[in-house]
């Protein structure tokens, strides 16, 4: 699961997109042009519901805060 610190880092995202718009460059959504392998587990840090499979994640991505179990 990514946190936001790890998200923005996966991103590639800095301080100096603070108050960007994400609807102009330098962002931009593109469609994926391949497969992607995503993984789902439990959550992990909370004390409710904890047994859901509400944890998602791109398998083998290293900007997972914590690696689904292989």
């Amino acid at each position: 699961m990514l946190g936001p610190g790890k998200l923005t880092e996966a991103l590639g995202i800095t301080h100096a997109h603070n108050a960007l718009a994400l609807d102009a460059p330098p962002f931009a959504l593109h469609a994926r042009t391949g497969k992607v392998d995503v993984v789902s587990g439990i959550r992990i840090g909370l004390t409710k519901a904890v047994d859901l499979p509400w944890r998602y994640g791109l398998k083998g991505s290293r900007y997972l805060s914590k690696p689904f179990p292989a």
